[in-house]
């Protein structure tokens, strides 16, 4: 594997997303996004999330 791999955290997320704490469970619960759970924590790498954006892009998600 090469370069840096960018792993984001819920806290990361919400701020990516703009969401608060109570929001962002919601989303992250609902299994919209590419995450792992890890003892309680969620997980996933920045180039997830850029692969999710680029593949959702023009849909409406509803949580």
């Amino acid at each position: 594997m090469t370069g840096e791999l960018k792993v984001l955290n819920s806290k990361d997320l919400q701020e990516l997303f703009g969401f608060g704490k109570t929001k962002m469970n919601q989303v992250l619960q609902s299994g919209i996004l590419p995450v792992i759970k890890i003892g309680g924590e969620y997980r996933t790498t920045e180039e997830q999330i850029r692969e999710w954006f680029k593949r959702n892009v023009g849909k409406e998600i509803i949580i």
